[in-house]
């Protein structure tokens, strides 16, 4: 499946395009001057890392218009299209009467219709009609825009009366959505006021500065918002979608499902609705949903996909993942990747399930700032930087925002390596015996690596009266039934004591400290055909067995452990 470079109109002369496929360099900047860094990495070809440190520099320096050309152009030598508009945006508003600004509007048309977004294309060429009314190209322009605008009014409902501002709006939301992709909340919020100032009922607009509120920790703040776009639009699916979000936040998991099957139900026919479909069904879970209606878009579509549609082509491929269709999901991530190279996290899936099952972290369906986004917040970056152990970070953490453990269960279940991580230490700290289900529901599914679902195992059988004897666990890419007294050791204590009786002892109990399960089973294997009366030697040997994949192993070993000592722990 090719990118498609958009819908509408025709592409400017392709020399518009001249400026940014040559980073500009200052050969003057002086030799302390970050930018004289930067330019000898774009000499070097070395622009990821270029485009990185001119972000940083930008960030702190947002009207220096030599830094904003260099990252224009490095992002064009990246193909890194998205940037490249916003950056072209910036150098509009700081220079409009730049000479330059007829290559950066041309860029502009090109790179919208790149993206498929023909309202910022037909904005971007009435611009440029306006300001460069006498340029040979504007004859050309104009055939092409009122065919954009055609299919504008179309798709989006609009009156020819009103259509000039609407398509304008859209414009703006399109550019304060690349804005918020990049994590410039503020930039965007400003494009947002903007409109709102002209039109404060522009219902897009509203559902757009919940959705910043959301991923700034303003819970309350978003709902209300979402709330009051429901009562004047009941089937409203991004008001819907951004409410599923913020009742699992708020550890209402029922409001959320029952506002699901409310989206899922929804006759809306707002232009790319599908896309929040998918996101928030799949913040529940609800893999057959996503599925259903990743088909009839992708029928709908007739398999045209644009850049813009990657991340979803990602939800939608774990979501055929969960329901079977592996081959398919392999298919829609190289999809992904062909439309947006930068979409690490297609990539980072098919580099995951070419592991062993046992060390897999993938599929999975968002990384932890997407679960929860007001981790991102200044008041959880002020608890990051204190210096405190771990778990004292994590119990203020907990502290602070109670409401993290309404969704470990989904965390556990669909998030990437650091999510769960995350989210089992926060369960491990909380004392209550609501979250017995949680572990349990990990340590018994197939998700995740078997160490994690194994520590979920251990913790559970410290906390579960009612565990059974028997459980059947997903290790080494099987279904195996086990004995569950397997995991009451815990495998990070319990046997440093010995160490003078044993030296191989020691070192092992430094393995495990630090997690070294493959070290530590030489010494093990060592020190328990010395002393195989010790059963805290036999136990870590079958416990650090299983963390290496040889689960059927360490269960005989529990079994002669056991046998020798009934009274064993």
């Amino acid at each position: 499946m090719k990118k498609q470079s958009g819908r509408g109109g025709k592409h400017p002369d392709k020399q518009l395009n001249k400026r940014t496929h040559t980073p500009a360099i200052n050969p003057a900047a002086s030799q302390s001057s970050p930018l004289r860094q930067i330019s000898q990495l774009i000499l070097r070809h070395q622009f990821k890392e270029a485009r990185k440190l001119l972000i940083e520099y930008v960030h702190d320096h947002p009207r220096d218009l030599q830094a904003l050309d260099m990252l224009a152009g490095v992002c064009s030598e990246l193909g890194d299209q998205r940037r490249l508009a916003v950056t072209a945006e910036k150098m509009l508003r700081l220079a409009p009467n730049d000479p330059d600004a007829v290559l950066w509007l041309g860029n502009l048309i090109n790179i919208y219709q790149e993206l498929d977004l023909p309202a910022s294309t037909a904005y971007a060429i009435r611009r440029y009609i306006t300001r460069f009314p006498k340029d040979p190209q504007v004859a050309q322009f104009r055939i092409g825009l009122e065919k954009i605008e055609q299919k504008v009014r179309s798709v989006m409902h609009l009156s020819q009366t009103d259509s000039a501002r609407e398509i304008e709006f859209i414009a703006s939301r399109d550019e304060a959505s690349l804005l918020v992709s990049f994590g410039e909340y503020n930039a965007a919020r400003t494009i947002y006021q903007a409109i709102l100032t002209r039109a404060p009922d522009d219902i897009a607009t509203l559902n757009n500065m919940a959705q910043i509120d959301l991923l700034e920790g303003l819970i309350d703040q978003a709902r209300a918002t979402s709330e009051a776009v429901l009562v004047r639009s009941p089937e409203n699916i991004h008001a819907l979608g951004t409410l599923v979000h913020v009742n699992l936040l708020s550890g209402h998991q029922a409001v959320a499902r029952a506002l699901g099957d409310r989206l899922i139900a929804s006759t809306s026919q707002q232009p790319d609705g599908w896309k929040k479909q998918l996101e928030s069904l799949a913040f529940l879970g609800d893999y057959a949903a996503m599925w259903h209606i990743f088909e009839r878009t992708e029928r709908k579509v007739a398999k045209h996909w644009y850049v813009a549609d990657a991340f979803m082509l990602h939800l939608a491929a774990v979501a055929g993942w969960r329901m079977g269709h592996e081959r398919k999901a392999r298919t829609l991530w190289k999809l992904a990747l062909e439309l947006d190279p930068e979409i690490v996290i297609a990539r980072k899936q098919l580099e995951d399930l070419a592991k062993p099952a046992s060390v897999r972290n993938a599929p999975y369906f968002f990384t932890i700032e997407y679960w929860l986004p007001y981790l991102m917040s200044s008041d959880i970056h002020a608890l990051f930087a204190q210096q405190t152990t771990p778990e004292m970070l994590y119990e203020r953490l907990l502290k602070t925002h109670p409401e993290i453990s309404a969704m470990l269960s989904r965390m556990l279940a669909d998030g990437d390596q650091m999510s769960r991580l995350f989210a089992l230490m926060i369960a491990k700290l909380r004392d209550d015996p609501d979250v017995i289900p949680v572990l349990r529901d990990f340590a018994l599914s197939d998700r995740g690596p078997d160490e994690l679902r194994m520590e979920a195992m251990s913790e559970l059988s410290h906390r579960d009266p009612n565990l059974p004897e028997r459980l059947t666990m997903y290790l080494e890419g099987t279904w195996r039934d086990i004995a569950s007294m397997g995991f009451i050791i815990d495998a990070s204590l319990g046997f440093d004591h010995l160490a003078d009786l044993e030296p191989t002892v020691q070192e092992a109990f430094e393995a495990i400290q630090r997690k070294d399960y493959a070290a530590a089973v030489p010494p093990l294997r060592e020190a328990y055909a010395k002393h195989p009366d010790i059963s805290e030697i036999g136990n870590n040997l079958a416990v650090a067995l299983t963390y290496t994949g040889h689960a059927e192993e360490g269960e005989a070993m529990i079994r002669e452990v056991f046998a020798r000592d009934p009274n064993n722990p």
